[in-house]
């Protein structure tokens, strides 16, 4: 995004404007595009002020709160606030602030009564064997020796997962806990087999009755089996 030109180099340009100098001359004077001065110019004119418009930030709420009364009544109606088609575009907007904006008790007696310490968050992280740099850098005249897997490809998987009082029911599997290639299904399957395990093995045995078990929508994660052994243990999936 292009920074904003300093008012004192707007001051000085105009009173140059001032004292006879067209915006043309006086903008290859200070350096500044023609167009840039004659704007300021016109500017000045119009409204009296000269001073650069604000950049960054949010740039939407403006426009969603012109139609403020009209989304309000919408939900009032649907009691929906997940997305609203305004002028022929779909709005989507973060929902919270907007409503803690304009009706905060109604935001906040509408969402579940979720207790932090019953949540935990499940997800993977993978480290591959082709991480390793192929490439570096030595003293001229010696030659480079590093270790590198060329060939011999090998992910390593770390499932776990988190609550507030910390990591909880950890696994280290030995591949990718969902491989999906265009012509094996069977190594697909086996992904999901591998997340289920850990579901039954790892993960169950740590939760408690009440807990809530949130993961995001990788493929495993999906299996109707998964749900069931959660909520046999007496948790919640989301």
């Amino acid at each position: 995004m292009a920074h904003t030109l300093s008012m004192d180099l707007r001051v000085r340009l105009l009173a140059t404007v001032d004292s006879g100098l067209n915006c043309r001359a006086a903008a290859i004077r200070f350096g500044v595009a023609p167009s840039t001065a004659i704007r300021w110019q016109a500017q000045r004119r119009e409204t009296g002020d000269f001073a650069p418009k604000l950049q960054g930030g949010d740039m939407r709420s403006r426009r969603v709160e012109e139609r403020a009364s009209d989304i309000l009544a919408i939900w009032e109606a649907r009691n929906s606030r997940r997305c609203f088609s305004m002028s022929g575009r779909s709005c989507s907007i973060a929902w919270p602030v907007f409503f803690a904006r304009h009706s905060p008790t109604q935001w906040f007696e509408g969402q579940i009564d979720l207790e932090p310490e019953r949540l935990v968050f499940i997800d993977e992280t993978w480290t591959a064997t082709n991480m390793t740099r192929s490439h570096g850098r030595c003293p001229k005249g010696e030659r480079l020796r590093m270790g590198f897997p060329h060939g011999h490809r090998k992910t390593t998987t770390l499932v776990a997962g988190l609550r507030m009082t910390g990591m909880v029911a950890p696994m280290v599997l030995d591949g990718p806990i969902n491989p999906v290639l265009s012509d094996c299904r069977r190594q697909a399957v086996e992904g999901g087999d591998w997340f289920e395990a850990y579901v039954t093995q790892v993960l169950v045995p740590e939760l408690c009755p009440g807990d809530v078990v949130i993961m995001d929508n990788l493929s495993s994660h999906k299996r109707a089996s998964v749900r069931e052994r959660i909520e046999a243990a007496g948790g919640d999936c989301q």
